[in-house]
């Protein structure tokens, strides 16, 4: 632990002869007003921090107050939770009613193939009879059970709320037909998105015990579109931390690579999807968090553009997106479209039956003439790792053979992508502290890292906070130009494969392995991580398009398309990866 310095700050008011000895409050209000001037830059005399620190003295108390003012609907949850949870709690729709009983012999076996197939693919056999949501849910939950224990991706599965979901859909198309094509289909989500009635950990110690009241806002959308919410997936605590094996749930491992645990903060989504265990994930995206496991798990990974997709009840941070994980295009664009679709509006049940199909197929059109930017540039900037750089050979290749063309983007056309990367971790660092205000006063209540990640927020003044807000607009605007002369921009996701090379602590906390994502969170713009390769090791590794408001199904489709053309490897037989993992092979 750091002792305490004696050598005056070097704006510290200095004692002069005669002055009564400083109480410890004024020198401790002096060294701060003394480091705060010096990182804005000013240069004060000792008459002007004396009144500095008398007006300090007013907007403090002023600041002071406005903490003490509760949310209507949150009072008292302040101190205990933080406020992102604490909303999920407000007045609002709750858990759904429970489904009537209803009980039936033996389960149809659902085989691999149709699982492994997509829940496009699932849906249609749902449709027709072949097999019914009951059926789906058991063979994932028997999935689960047989493979979970050496991936690690849920911490909450809800096994009896997922089956007596499935059995009130088995009726239903028996009634009236499917409610859409993600009737009956199991999906998981991030355990930091409410839902109503199963628990919601953010894989903390502080909220360990808590059952929010009512679903996320795209959950409940999901679940009007008849999806079977079938548990919660593991992640960093609270999204913001470096995993460790004394986590409330210990880090999920990478299916295509044991050894090594999921890189980012959907991580356990990504890798419930990778093994199988659900047929897509929700999670959320504020740097790269569904785009980085997607590239490292051989998926679609689509971060919607801003406010593209409701965040009610996740959270209400100016970077972060509800996003999806799934093993092919057609299924991400049915779960995105199925989210987009507001439940409450005026022929909502029609829309539900229709439009999410309808985005599926698409993706499966050929694509025409485009033009895809490729910020050589920044590129070069930021690096990548030789395999990183044979998967974008092979994808340039794959554009070529398709008649897309690629263009350079000029370097001072997206230097600000740069700033960007910076821009987003000053917001997620300055939203984080005060999202955990309350309860991060006392540290014990999370794991090691999450605890002190919850600091670093507390040192940035309001104007840091405002300029990386005004960077972003000012990223928007370049990116928005670029992207009025090219259809979309192509970068790698991620500039390394490991995740132990991504969470190293010297590059982690400057975003090093988000260079590539984050700056399209602050932007606000829509990205897709799409399947481009395999590393020689083993760890798959994804590419990624950027493209303007509204691009995101045109992404899967030219995603769909060029990674249609590559060599991609079967998933993990996920028989050979518990082996491994019991053999003692893996951590």
């Amino acid at each position: 632990m750091a002792t305490e310095s004696h050598t005056p700050a070097p704006h510290a008011r200095p004692q002069r002869d005669g002055d009564a000895p400083l109480d410890k409050a004024s020198a401790d209000k002096a060294s701060i007003v003394a480091a705060l001037t010096a990182h804005a830059g000013l240069r004060l005399d000792n008459d002007e921090r004396e009144r500095l620190e008398e007006y300090v003295d007013t907007v403090w108390e002023m600041a002071t107050r406005l903490r003490q003012v509760d949310t209507p609907g949150l009072e008292g949850l302040r101190s205990q939770m933080p406020l992102r949870a604490a909303y999920a709690n407000r007045a609002g729709p709750g858990a759904p009613p429970p489904p009537a009983e209803r009980t039936r012999g033996d389960h149809t076996r659902v085989p691999d193939a149709l699982l492994d197939g997509g829940l496009t693919t699932l849906a249609h056999a749902v449709a027709g009879g072949d097999v019914t949501p009951s059926d789906v849910t058991h063979a994932v939950l028997e999935r689960i059970e047989r493979f979970d224990g050496a991936v690690r991706s849920y911490i909450t599965v809800d096994r009896e709320g997922a089956r007596a979901a499935a059995r009130a859909l088995d009726a239903e198309i028996a009634d009236g037909g499917p409610r859409s094509v993600l009737h009956g289909v199991p999906i998981g989500a991030k355990d930091s998105i409410p839902i109503a009635g199963m628990a919601c950990t953010y894989n903390s110690p502080l909220m360990r015990d808590w059952v929010p009241k009512r679903d996320a806002e795209a959950i409940r959308r999901l679940r009007a579109a008849g999806a079977v919410m079938i548990g919660k997936h593991n992640l960093n605590e609270f999204g913001w931390s470096l995993p460790t094996e004394d986590d409330l749930a210990p880090p999920p491992r990478n299916p295509w690579f044991p050894a090594e645990r999921s890189v980012g903060s959907t991580s356990g989504g990504g890798a419930a999807v990778a093994a199988g265990l659900a047929l897509a994930a929700i999670g959320t995206d504020g740097g790269g968090s569904i785009r980085l496991p997607a590239g490292q798990h051989l998926l679609f990974g689509v971060k919607p553009g801003h406010d593209d997709v409701p965040r009610q009840g996740v959270g209400e941070g100016g970077v972060s997106e509800v996003s999806v994980l799934t093993r092919t295009a057609p299924d991400a664009a049915a779960v995105l479209a199925a989210m987009q679709i507001d439940v409450d509006a005026a022929g909502a049940e029609e829309r539900l039956r229709r439009e999410p199909a309808e985005r599926a197929e698409a993706v499966l059109a050929p694509i025409g003439a485009l033009r895809i930017g490729v910020p050589e540039g920044y590129l070069e900037d930021v690096g990548m790792e030789d395999d990183v750089a044979s998967a974008l050979a092979h994808v340039r290749r794959a554009c070529a053979e398709l008649g897309i063309e690629l263009v350079g983007v000029p370097r001072a056309a997206l230097d600000i992508l740069h700033d960007a990367v910076r821009a987003n971790f000053v917001v997620i660092a300055a939203e984080h502290f005060f999202d955990h205000e309350g309860p991060g006063a006392d540290r014990s209540r999370y794991g090691e890292s999450a605890g002190f990640y919850n600091l670093p927020g507390s040192c940035l003044s309001a104007a840091d906070y405002l300029h990386a807000l005004r960077v972003g607009g000012v990223a928007r605007a370049a990116i928005d130009a670029v992207l009025g002369g090219v259809d979309m921009l192509l970068t790698p996701t991620s500039p390394v494969t490991r995740t132990s090379t991504a969470r190293n602590p010297k590059t982690h906390r400057k975003g090093g392995n988000a260079a590539y994502t984050a700056p399209f969170n602050i932007s606000g713009h829509p990205a897709l991580s799409f399947p481009a390769g395999i590393s020689a090791e083993g760890i798959p590794i994804g590419m990624q398009l950027v493209g303007r408001r509204g691009s995101e199904f045109e992404q899967l489709r030219v995603g769909h398309a060029v990674s249609s053309q590559l060599r991609l490897p079967a998933f993990p037989d996920m028989e050979r990866v518990v082996a491994r993992v019991h053999a003692g092979e893996v951590a």
